[in-house]
C-alpha cells in the first residue's frame, strides 16, 4: 500500500492547520507531514454505518462532544469535504484529539489533531470496504509530536506493542518507532481456534526531525 508525505509552508494566521487526506493537500496552512493509507473508491457508506461494522461510534446520535472545533468546519483552514454532522470523538490521548467522520465521497475519515498554539490537523479517508479489510491508518507529525494512529473496523481487536487503545477502535503509537507485526484479529475469533484477522497499513518511521 502506498503512502505519500506532505509538507506544507506557513499562513499568517493566529491558528494554523494542516488539512491533508492522501494524494492531495486540502490546505497549505501550518508546517507538519502526514502519511496515510491511499483512499479507494467507495460503495454505500450509509448502509455499512447501519449495519454497525464501519465504528459503533456511528449508532449514536452526534454530541457536542463530537463536533470538530469551529475553525476546522468553517473557513480558511475548514477540512475539506467532511459531513460535519457526521464527525464522532473517538478520544484523546497525550493531548491529541481523533475523531472518524464522513466525507462528501462517501468515505470514511480519521481526523487528528495535534496540541499547541499550531493547530496542526491532519486527515486521511477510505471507503468503508476498504476499513473492512485494512482498517484506517496514518501518520501525523509536528515539530513537538510524531503520532501513527489505526482505526479498527466494529468487532475487531488488536495487542501491539507500544501502542495505546483509546476507547474500542483506536490504537495511537509512536511513528518515531519501527511498528511491530500490524494484525487485528475479530475479537473472540483467536478463543473458539478460527483467527479472522486483518492486516493494518504499515508505514516508514516518521519522527519530528523529519519536519521541515
Amino acid at each position: 500500500m502506498n503512502s505519500k508525505i506532505f509538507k506544507t509552508r506557513p499562513r499568517l494566521t493566529k491558528r494554523l492547520a494542516l488539512a491533508l487526506i492522501p494524494l492531495a493537500a486540502l490546505g497549505l496552512v501550518g508546517v507538519g507531514i502526514s502519511q496515510s493509507a491511499n483512499a479507494q473508491d467507495s460503495n454505500d457508506p450509509a448502509v455499512e454505518v447501519a449495519q454497525g461494522t464501519i465504528s459503533a461510534s456511528f449508532d449514536a446520535t452526534q454530541a457536542v462532544a463530537d463536533e470538530l472545533p469551529t475553525f476546522l468546519q468553517t473557513g480558511r483552514q475548514a477540512l475539506e469535504g467532511v459531513v460535519t454532522s457526521t464527525t464522532r470523538h473517538l478520544g484523546t490521548n497525550d493531548g491529541v484529539e481523533y475523531w472518524i467522520a464522513a466525507n462528501d465521497k462517501d468515505q470514511f475519515c480519521l481526523v487528528v489533531l495535534l496540541p499547541g498554539p499550531g493547530q496542526y490537523a491532519s486527515m486521511t479517508c477510505q471507503d468503508g470496504n476498504k476499513i473492512l479489510s485494512s482498517g484506517i491508518g496514518m501518520q501525523a507529525a509536528d515539530r513537538e509530536h510524531a503520532i501513527v494512529a489505526y482505526v479498527l473496523p466494529t468487532g475487531y481487536d488488536a495487542d501491539l506493542a507500544g501502542f495505546t487503545k483509546v476507547g474500542d477502535q483506536l490504537l495511537v503509537g509512536d511513528s518515531s518507532v519501527a511498528a511491530p507485526e500490524l494484525t487485528a484479529h475479530k475479537s473472540g475469533s483467536m478463543s473458539k481456534g478460527v483467527v479472522d484477522e486483518i492486516t493494518l497499513p504499515n508505514f516508514p518511521p516518521l519522527s519530528s526531525k523529519d519536519v521541515g
